[in-house]
């Protein structure tokens, strides 16, 4: 019966902390005013000045990859495009997102 017990509490405490580390590695959804100024300066008078912000995101650090410390969702008419910033707010890289859905009536 103590056998039992005990492998039912590890598999509880490992299904426990597998869940938790999911929830550490998801990004965070946060208000563009939550962007360093340095990422809202670019997305206000840079390159993408005109390209409206969709969604932000800051990523953790266990999910960082290359530094990447922000993502940042923008739209221009159809065309998406997702926008990879560093902790100090310089642009990393940007990915073509495909084009946006236009609700049609």
């Amino acid at each position: 019966m103590k056998k039992i017990v005990m492998i039912i509490g590890i598999a509880i405490a490992t299904i426990s902390f597998s869940n938790a580390q999911q929830d550490q590695n998801q990004m965070n959804q946060i208000n563009q005013i939550e962007l360093p100024m340095s990422v809202q300066e670019d997305l206000t008078v840079g390159e993408f000045s005109e390209w409206s912000i969709v969604e932000a995101y800051e990523i953790p650090e266990a999910s960082r990859k290359n530094n990447e410390a922000y993502q940042v969702m923008v739209q221009k008419e159809d065309q998406m495009l997702n926008l990879y910033y560093d902790s100090e707010g310089n642009l990393i890289r940007q990915e073509k997102k495909g084009k946006a859905n236009k609700n049609k009536k």
